[in-house]
């Protein structure tokens, strides 16, 4: 059946719910904001055009709320059309705190920033729209930053987005520190950022011509003015950006001019830098990398270790030859030890190659092998390249040797694929829990990851020395490869060595080879031997690094990447010793389902007589194991429609609740625990109630619904609803039943008077309709911030396996009711059939 999601811009269901619970955990304000011996003052500029009133009142409002007081607020009314600005604009007037410019004439967003910038009188100047919003403590935290460093010029936040009508937060972007190589390719840094304003005034602003990347093409020439260590990063989600159908936040797409003003940047950044490159879009997100030009014809030395295995060197050296573009290169080869009857064989095959080789029989020691040919090499900068790479593209050296001309630049990486497909080996390398480990690794690079970060380049701690190209004398200034690290950790603290610099290290991912991971020297992870030394390695990387090790720059804290790609770190829900001696029994708790992974989420809903659910009284699930101890975890809100419908009380929608434990903390695959729930009403009163449907928690399946199949005699189809949207996610088939999984509803703010059934049809005309039962979806809200109500438009409908004819091909056809006219039915036919 084919996927249509990418027609709606959805965003991951589960991911948004991870970040719901994010924000519960990660967002709690403390209790008492240490006083700043620093103060600095913060103009906050906004320019206003035609703006609803509650969008323009909860952006100022953000403001006004802020903890930290030294602070003016700048309207710019930039000659609204409509009636309900100035009105706004008026009762803020009064306020010590607000400044409020009218204009005469509508000049743009540029125009009318330039005037708020040239009224203030703040240290900083902090940019905003009028229709997001910020935290109650950004500028206090903004200010921290700058009691740590008063020489900052320029501090930027971790921002999010929210629904056009402010309901929902959801795709957080937690970035990393200043990366000036990700920055050229895209602007990152975006929300929320302040500058120094005697560099902003000197700049002179924005500029018009750059309307919709003004705010890039102006931080572009502030970082002329001044230099990368002086911009600071603050990794706390402190913008909220309003999703509405004509702004970049929902859709980059939605505004092309966006993407021509951002090239048109670039292109007179290069122009007035005078820097030999060009453009190249990246698709299909919207942006452009820089290609470096190679400034004249250095020679570039490619260094080889290798030992024995002559017929991998040769696909190696022979793939140079045969793929690269940049003729001014030698190829140096450094044998540690080889037998004679391979280093006869090696040794001629390079002599016919035109390559150099380095015999020096010992131990295995890559940095001594890398020092060594280094030695011996004549090139201005030098390639680091294991003999089990293979090059696939032709201008795979000019691209990095161009980079690698910069002078920021520190060493140069390539994206590394294994071999013969797309599935990512190294895409750079980042600081995780576990050690050193390479992003995205496994994923195929067909897909999108985290923002784009495996299309655009990007800046790293660290690139692997599999394809490691750098300056000569950059290698020489940090001493080259460390010796006392003979296998690894090698490149890694070679990139460190470069960062402590000054230099910036960056992945070209628009350079790709192919990896043939370790055929040369095995594995370091099946031999007990080498994963002591492995470990000894780290260790001593830790010991000299330390500060790096523990704070990778390029990962945000708030990201992890224990699977190699970068996602959100689970907040788990803490499991405690709990005492349940003396309460009541009272109430219901049903236990919907058990979800086991590397995490076990429990899902359910419990009510207790005289509770209001909107807010919500105190729960914990409690376990029992078999020697009678008892441990609880307080469980989280979770909505339940179906709960609030069947019971007809509204305040029960978040009757249902949801708790997620480490595995590790709860161990379910050996010892079975009976499951209960513990309520504190507003008395206190302590309630348990132990599930009986669910004695003992073990790796459970969701109960199915009860369903009835309602066959039809025939079935004509009714008008096919042109105005409906829809997707199917899961057509699966389990032990008792199938599943039919998705969303559907009628456009227009009315979708809610329509019901939802699902009908089979199948080859003979023979029709069965399917109750089923409704689902929030949270993706949905946020995927349309035109439409509204679009929390309950899912439905999962499960069908047993007797009702239907087995492995037999069925259409599926989405049915909507009007439940106000009997008349308006609209049925549509799914894309392709399903076989149950």
């Amino acid at each position: 059946m084919e996927n249509n999601n990418h027609k709606y811009h959805l965003e991951d269901e589960p991911s948004i719910r991870h970040y719901q619970r994010w924000i519960r955990y990660n967002e709690r304000q403390p209790k008492d904001m240490p006083d700043l011996a620093y103060q600095p003052k913060f103009s906050v500029v906004i320019p206003v055009y035609n703006t609803v009133t509650e969008q323009l009142e909860e952006c100022f409002q953000s403001v006004l709320a802020q903890s930290y007081e030294n602070y003016e607020l700048i309207l710019v009314d930039d000659h609204s059309s409509w009636d309900n600005v100035v009105p706004i604009l008026r009762k803020y007037e009064a306020n010590p705190h607000v400044k409020v410019i009218y204009r005469e004439t509508n000049g743009h967003i540029s125009v009318a920033t330039n005037d708020g910038i040239r009224m203030a009188e703040g240290d900083y100047i902090v940019f905003m729209d009028c229709d997001d919003t910020i935290e109650p403590d950004a500028l206090y935290w903004i200010a921290e930053k700058l009691n740590e460093n008063p020489k900052l010029d320029f501090i930027y936040t971790d921002e999010d987005k929210v629904t056009e009508d402010g309901a929902i937060r959801h795709m957080p972007f937690f970035k990393p520190d200043w990366s000036p190589d990700l920055f050229l390719n895209m602007n990152y840094t975006n929300h929320l950022s302040v500058y120094r304003t005697s560099i902003v005034k000197e700049v002179g602003g924005l500029r018009s011509e750059y309307n919709g990347s003004q705010d890039y093409d102006f931080v572009l020439r502030f970082m002329e003015k001044s230099d990368h260590s002086r911009v600071g990063h603050v990794t706390k989600i402190l913008y909220h950006w309003r999703e509405r159908a004509e702004s970049v936040a929902y859709n980059l797409g939605s505004k092309n001019y966006a993407v021509v003003a951002a090239k048109k940047a670039k292109e007179d950044y290069i122009r007035r830098n005078q820097i030999a490159a060009r453009l190249e879009e990246i698709e299909p997100i919207y942006q452009y990398r820089f290609l470096y030009d190679v400034v004249g014809e250095p020679m570039v030395s490619i260094i080889i270790p290798s030992k024995d295995h002559p017929e991998i060197l040769r696909q190696c050296v022979e793939s140079i030859g045969r793929c690269t573009d940049y003729r001014n290169y030698e190829i140096v080869v450094v044998d540690n030890g080889s037998s004679e009857e391979n280093r006869a064989i090696i040794e001629t095959m390079l002599q016919e190659l035109g390559a150099t080789y380095i015999y020096e029989k010992e131990d295995f020691n890559f940095s001594h092998m890398c020092n060594l040919g280094a030695s011996h090499a004549k090139g201005d900068y030098l390639l680091f390249l294991n003999d089990d790479m293979e090059i696939i593209q032709a201008d795979w050296l000019t691209r990095m040797l161009g980079q690698a001309q910069q002078k920021h630049t520190g060493a140069v990486g390539a994206k590394l694929y294994y071999p013969n497909s797309t599935k990512i080996q190294h895409t750079g390398v980042s600081i995780h829990v576990n050690g050193p480990r390479h992003s995205f690794q496994e994923l195929d690079d067909k897909n999108l990851y985290y923002f784009g970060w495996n299309r655009v380049d990007n800046n790293c701690i660290a690139v692997t020395g599999a394809c490691l190209l750098l300056d000569r004398t950059k290698f020489d200034e940090v001493g080259g490869f460390d010796e006392k690290l003979p296998v690894a950790y090698n490149d890694v603290k070679l990139c460190f060595a470069l960062l402590e610099k000054g230099y910036y290290n960056v992945v070209r991912n628009d350079v790709v080879a192919y990896h043939h991971e370790s055929l040369s020297r095995g594995s370091d992870h099946v031999d007990e031997q080498k994963l002591i030394r492995l470990s000894n390695e780290r260790t001593g990387l830790i010991s000299e690094f330390w500060e790096l090790y523990n704070k990778d720059p390029y990962l945000n804290e708030n990201l992890e990447g224990y699977f190699g790609h970068l996602s959100m770190k689970y907040n788990h829900d803490v499991l405690e010793k709990i005492d349940v001696t003396g309460c009541e029994t009272g109430g219901s708790v049903s236990i919907d389902a058990v979800e086991i992974t590397d995490k076990v989420r429990i899902l359910g809903w419990s009510l207790l007589a005289g509770e209001e659910y909107i807010e919500g009284p105190e729960r914990y699930l409690v376990f029992r194991d078999p020697f009678g101890v008892t441990y609880g975890a307080k469980v989280q809100p979770y909505s339940r429609t179906d709960v609030a419908e069947h019971f007809q009380n509204p305040s029960y929608l978040y009757a249902g609740f949801e708790c997620v434990l480490r595995k590790e903390d709860l161990r379910v695959d050996i010892m079975p625990y009976q499951i209960g729930l513990l309520t504190i009403d507003k008395e206190g009163k302590r309630y348990l109630n132990w599930c009986r449907e669910t004695n003992v928690i073990r790796e459970m399946k969701p109960r199915p619904y009860a369903l009835e199949m309602c066959k039809l005699p025939s079935f004509a189809q009714q008008n096919t609803g042109e105005d409906v949207c829809w997707f199917l996610d899961k057509c699966e088939k389990q032990e008792l039943y199938h599943v039919i999984q998705g969303w559907v509803f009628k456009r227009g703010d009315n979708h809610h008077h329509y019901s939802k059934s699902l009908i089979l049809l199948d080859e003979n005309g023979e029709a069965f309709e399917c109750e089923v039962y409704p689902e929030e979806r949270v993706d949905v809200a946020c995927a349309f911030p035109k439409e509204h109500f679009l929390y309950n438009t899912g439905f999962i409908c499960y069908i047993y396996h007797n009702m239907i004819k087995p492995n037999h091909e069925y259409q599926v056809i989405l049915r909507l009711k009007n439940q106000f006219d009997s008349k308006d039915v609209r049925d549509i036919r799914t894309e392709g059939v399903i076989k149950l």
